[in-house]
């Protein structure tokens, strides 16, 4: 496979996706080599994602009396060194599992969710399964167990029907991953995709599609991995599915957010009318900027829970903001507003596909000592690609001088606690796409889980320059 190359807009510079294949019960990595030779010479696919399949010891009879086959359980950890090992990473991994492939990776994140230790799941973006038998497998069940009397196979007891230690697996993927709210602990939010064989009497479509986004593809157990061209359809599907994640019930899928910050300064004895609610002042500052921000959900974006965009200024200062759709912020946010003029909520019930907007006109927010802005991303958003900007061209025209230029500071992690943030040292700078002596500076990111994103800068004015 061709070494991936930096991505750019990812923080920190780490690498592109990867994608990590996992073959089935007595089959090997060859399973994959229709499905990689056309991903291969797929332009749009080979460029945006490397390609690992991980194989493990599988047989469907034990004939080596020195040899036994490995448990789930042993197969599930060796996984687990694999993905930690270095070539992974800093890259996002989309996992893909075929029949008990699948039941590896449910074993894997199972073991992660009940010891405590959910967060080494942060580079998992999507997990797929084709004809994974989480509910067991029925076909020459009665065989299989007669034969496993004579030739002990614990792998061909993970396949049977009604089997504890997967019904536990199910139970915890369940909860913990398809039903969790949010990250933390001992779940951990992930998309699921399960394919199904139309002609597959190995693994019944109850079975397979276990947790939901079930798509059927035509084949059998086998031939649903062996799509012949780019235009069939089992092809055409899973190479959207990598395109256009399939989302999570809490989890926004948003393919582009955009902030840009806009600050220059003003007279300080012109005063400037305040007006919210029924109150009516003036605000005198040194300073005005506006704030945009405009966030497009995927198409795929399934989580409909409700998406904010807050902001908040210095006591003495007024924001007054404008948004494209409906505000379904809550009265309570309403009413603060309208007391003081200090902080906005903008609310929205996200729509695939759609993009909103959040202007917010700042007076008094970007005085001295207080020439920044961040932002907190939280564990309930992923961001395909994001786009901050600083623009400080007012001040440069009115004679000011930048002390400090623009810079962008991105931290991985986002507690959502507010109080850290006046204790958190700045110490991840990114590097700006652009950086316009004339005042202008910007950023890019991609791939972003969580995180909190802090811009600073500082100015001075021309007598003191």
């Amino acid at each position: 496979m061709p070494s991936p190359d930096a991505d750019p807009r990812s923080p920190s510079g780490t690498t592109i996706p990867a994608v990590v294949f996992v073959h089935g019960f007595g089959s090997s990595e060859d399973c994959w080599a229709p499905l990689l030779t056309l991903l291969g010479d797929d332009t749009d696919i080979d460029r945006r994602f490397g390609f690992e399949t991980f194989t493990y010891p599988t047989a469907k009879l034990r004939l080596h009396p020195l040899r036994r086959i490995p448990r789930l359980d042993e197969i599930s950890n060796q996984l687990a060194a694999f993905i930690d090992s270095p070539r992974f990473h800093g890259r996002q991994l989309t996992l893909v599992g075929h029949s008990q492939g699948g039941l590896v990776i449910e074993r894997y994140l199972a073991d992660l969710l009940e010891a405590g230790r959910a967060e080494a799941l942060t580079p998992v973006r999507q997990v797929i399964f084709f004809a994974t038998p989480t509910r067991g497998s029925t076909i020459l069940s009665p065989v299989r167990k007669l034969t496993s009397l004579i030739f002990p196979n614990p792998q061909e007891r993970s396949l049977r029907v009604l089997n504890p230690e997967i019904a536990h697996l199910q139970e915890v993927i369940t909860a913990r991953v398809v039903s969790a709210v949010e990250a933390g602990t001992t779940s951990w939010p992930i998309p699921i995709q399960c394919f199904w064989g139309l002609r597959d009497r190995i693994v019944t479509e109850a079975s397979a599609r276990t947790f939901g986004n079930a798509v059927a593809l035509d084949g059998d157990h086998f031939s649903i991995l062996q799509p012949e061209s780019h235009d069939d359809t089992r092809y055409a599907e899973f190479k959207e599915l990598l395109l256009e994640p399939v989302g999570h019930a809490h989890v926004f899928e948003i393919d582009r957010f955009e902030a840009e910050l806009s600050v220059g300064p003003h007279d300080p004895e012109e005063a400037l009318p305040a007006h919210h609610g029924s109150v009516d002042r003036s605000v005198r500052t040194d300073n005005v900027g506006r704030l945009i921000r405009r966030v497009t959900f995927a198409r795929g974006n399934r989580c409909a829970d409700p998406y904010r965009m807050r902001y908040a200024t210095q006591s003495g200062g007024y924001v007054k903001p404008t948004a494209s759709h409906h505000n379904e912020a809550a009265p309570m946010a309403v009413e603060r507003y309208e007391a003081h003029g200090l902080e906005c909520e903008f609310e929205l019930t996200p729509e695939p596909g759609e993009t909103y907007t959040y202007n917010v006109d700042v007076f008094g927010g970007f005085g001295a000592g207080h020439r920044d802005q961040h932002f907190h991303l939280l564990r309930t958003s992923y961001y395909e690609a994001m786009s901050f900007q600083v623009d400080l061209t007012k001040y440069v025209e009115a004679g000011w001088t930048i002390t400090r230029p623009p810079t962008l500071y991105f931290h991985p992690e986002d507690t959502g606690d507010h109080d850290i943030c006046a204790m958190r040292v700045l110490d991840r700078p990114q590097d700006p796409v652009e950086a316009d002596p004339a005042g202008r500076w910007r950023w890019e990111l991609g791939h972003v889980r969580e995180g909190i994103v802090d811009m600073t800068w500082d100015v001075a004015p021309p007598s003191t320059a």
